[in-house]
């Protein structure tokens, strides 16, 4: 399947929005389809093959109703494989400590600002795709959401290291011996720490929290909460969302890109399980 923008317009007495969301991977700061097209030969529940070119997709349901909302294409490790690949040539080139913590924090601030801006957007895909409340998402998480953002902006640029005064009675636990006069800090050296980025990491989302995980105690994981943290740390992430509730980490994968850097930070794989 081409990976073509769903878009929906929703008329009820809660809400009144259209909304659009793209149905591709997101890898290397733009839609793609995935490399396995036409040779998947198996289908698994809630996975389908598309009449037009016999392609794996995911069939997204709307769980109040049964109805199917849309597809959306569904990835292997092969494309795993290419959104990491990508993921530490940009945390060589463009990203990771060649970008300082205000940089990262103006990015992670502008991300909560097209957030506050397409709220409603994202409660409506939330609540249609999850089967909560529209009023729950929207003036609970949303909230929640926008602020774990802002927090890990605040944070981008105050994670700092520490200067270490070596007294000559500290001893090295591991050898269990009295530190040695030449590892002492004197007025020619001294001992630092250093926080760095640990480069490409991974992160897989629930079905029943993919947007904010605080609104309730058993929602474990979610998008922004792992985005947020990673992207101020310094560290390029690939998400996987669940594949039953795929359609607000989508829409969230747009909305980074447009905050800055080409989105020289998150890839987003709608990785299928294999049965």
């Amino acid at each position: 399947m081409s990976s073509k923008p769903f878009s929906l317009k929703l008329d009820t007495a809660a809400y009144k929005v259209t909304v659009s969301v793209n149905t591709g991977l997101f890898i290397g700061g733009k839609w793609v389809d995935p490399v396995e097209g036409g040779t998947i030969e198996y289908v698994v529940y809630p996975f389908e093959l598309s009449k037009s070119n016999k392609e794996l997709v995911v069939s997204v349901v709307n769980p109040a109703t049964g109805q199917v909302i849309t597809t959306v294409s569904a990835g292997t490790d092969k494309d795993v494989d290419i959104a990491v690949d990508i993921a530490k040539k940009a945390y060589k080139s463009s990203w990771g400590l060649k970008v300082p913590g205000v940089e990262r924090g103006k990015i992670l601030n502008k991300f909560a600002d097209l957030m506050e801006a397409n709220a409603d957007e994202f409660a409506a895909l939330e609540s249609l795709n999850v089967g909560k409340p529209f009023t729950q998402s929207r003036h609970m998480e949303m909230g929640l959401t926008v602020q774990v953002i802002r927090s890990s902006a605040q944070q981008a640029d105050n994670t700092h290291g520490e200067t270490i005064e070596v007294s000559p009675w500290v001893k090295r636990v591991y050898l269990l011996k009295p530190m040695t006069r030449s590892a002492q800090t004197t007025e020619m050296k001294f001992a630092y720490t250093r926080r760095e980025p640990y480069g490409v990491v991974g992160a897989i989302t629930p079905w029943n929290g993919p947007l904010d995980e605080r609104s309730s105690p058993n929602f474990l994981d979610d998008v922004c909460a792992k985005i947020a943290p990673a992207v101020a740390a310094g560290n390029v992430i690939v998400i996987k969302p669940s594949e039953l509730t795929p359609l607000t980490a989508l829409k969230a994968a747009d909305l980074i890109n447009e905050a800055g850097r080409d989105c020289a930070d998150v890839r987003s794989v709608n990785l299928h399980r294999r049965p």
